[in-house]
């Protein structure tokens, strides 16, 4: 059997990955831009005035640390937001966030266990762009949280309808035809 993911049981199907939406980055993503433009000026054009001319090399140099540091900001925020997946199978619901650069922490939640989901929607560009949190919470008390992903409601109902017909009969579990299902409640218009 070929594993679509790392540690992934047998007989066990991968119905969606979820990831935070890209727009979220929008905040982080302006600061990049921001920081950078201001480096690049600083460099290109305050370090070639006249009047400067006795500290331009301090200020060539601050700049080319702002380029570095707003580079590193910029891949760290990328990376962070890459790497923070949410798994979503026919057996479980897996978590996999990055926590820095060499830090990742994984949580499971077997969908038997699953006690309770909720979706929430908060501020206009979320509203408008349909995008929110889904919160999960297992028997024992462990949550997941897919955090910023499109149509929250309809991927709560998407794992209500897994939870509820692996509860019914476990062996007619289709997972092709759930995540068929998924696919075209998800799709963009």
């Amino acid at each position: 059997m070929k594993e679509d993911f790392p540690g992934q049981k047998s007989k066990e199907k991968m119905i969606k990955t979820f990831r935070k939406n890209i727009l979220m980055l929008y905040k982080k993503g302006l600061k990049f831009l921001l920081f950078l433009v201001v480096s690049i000026f600083f460099m290109t054009y305050i370090s070639q005035l006249e009047f400067l001319s006795v500290v331009s090399n301090y200020i060539n140099i601050a700049a080319l640390l702002g380029i570095i540091f707003s580079l590193s900001y910029g891949f760290y925020t990328w990376m962070t937001w890459y790497y923070d997946v949410y798994i979503l199978t026919s057996e479980r619901i897996i978590e996999a966030k990055q926590k820095g650069l060499f830090n990742r922490e994984v949580k499971e939640i077997d969908l038997e266990k699953v006690q309770d989901i909720t979706y929430s929607v908060s501020g206009f560009l979320s509203t408008v762009m349909e995008l929110g949190n889904v919160k999960i919470k297992s028997v024992s008390g462990m949550e997941i949280e897919i955090e910023s992903v499109s149509k929250p409601s309809v991927v709560r109902e998407v794992i209500m309808k897994l939870i509820e017909k692996k509860g019914k009969n476990k062996k007619d579990l289709s997972a092709d035809d759930i995540a068929e299902a998924l696919a075209k409640r998800l799709s963009v218009k």
